[in-house]
């Protein structure tokens, strides 16, 4: 056959099943809880039934940064439509930056699942990605998801470092402390706190190696391995200053109360 002789590649077939994938998603706890997945899920569901889709599978319907592509359920989603490429035609989403906020790298996907005939379609911004105009539209929403991503992230280390710098710690409360007050959390003893300067004075006076100091506490109700150990020892936090990489190699005084002398 003369067919045989044809230069080129075939282009990709638009799969036209009208079989979709539903992913959901918010970026934290707190949006979970405020009904934000139920108004994506409740869009998209009206989006499809104005427009011939049938959803088969959901996935997300919960919280994972978007940042990378390495969020479980969405490994999950991706899994399936490649399984099922020849079937599924869409990958239905509430909006760009629900299905990544990681820039160029969403947009090789999104060009990788166009190639297979699957489009990411999103029903409030919604445009036909198999046209030039329209996958560039779908790009540039891509990028300004990162841009926005990016912008939030440099605030809030921003706020975290000027909290830092005021002598404040922020993350998650070291072991013997923990969190008091609303405004300005501050750092208080918990009942660890003499457990913790007991370890310190076993190591620095007594010369008790890390595993006999964990042996020793553990019934007094310290319950830490010996590489713990060994970072809390390390940790200027229990001599009442503050060090991390938001201060950029210096270390201050923090806000909070000592557990151990500097001596």
């Amino acid at each position: 056959h003369l067919g045989s002789f044809a230069k080129g590649k075939k282009a990709t077939v638009r799969a036209d099943t009208k079989l979709a994938v539903m992913y959901t998603r918010v970026s934290s706890k707190e949006q979970a809880e405020n009904l934000s997945l139920d108004v994506q899920k409740q869009a998209i569901e009206n989006y499809a039934q104005r427009n011939g889709y049938n959803i088969v599978e959901a996935y997300g319907g919960t919280y994972e940064s978007a940042k990378t592509e390495e969020r479980e359920n969405f490994k999950k989603m991706m899994e399936y439509v490649r399984r099922n490429k020849k079937s599924i035609s869409a990958i239905l989403v509430y909006s760009m930056d629900r299905f990544s906020r990681s820039g160029a790298n969403a947009i090789y996907l999104s060009d990788q699942l166009r190639k297979q005939g699957i489009e990411i379609v999103s029903v409030t911004q919604p445009t036909d990605s198999y046209t030039p105009s329209g996958e560039l539209h779908q790009n540039i929403m891509l990028v300004f998801s990162h841009f926005d991503n990016q912008q939030r992230r440099m605030k809030t280390i921003a706020g975290m470092r000027e909290k830092v710098q005021r002598g404040y710690w922020v993350g998650i409360a070291p072991r013997g402390y923990k969190y008091c007050g609303t405004k300005e959390k501050r750092l208080v003893h918990t009942e660890l706190a003499p457990l913790i300067r007991r370890a310190f004075e076993m190591k620095a006076r007594d010369g008790f190696t890390n595993v006999e100091i964990g042996r020793r506490l553990y019934p007094l109700g310290l319950k830490v391995s010996s590489k713990s150990l060994s970072k809390i020892f390390s940790n200027v936090t229990y001599l009442g200053y503050l060090s991390c990489s938001l201060l950029d190699g210096e270390i201050i005084k923090g806000q909070h109360e000592a557990i151990v002398s500097e001596e």
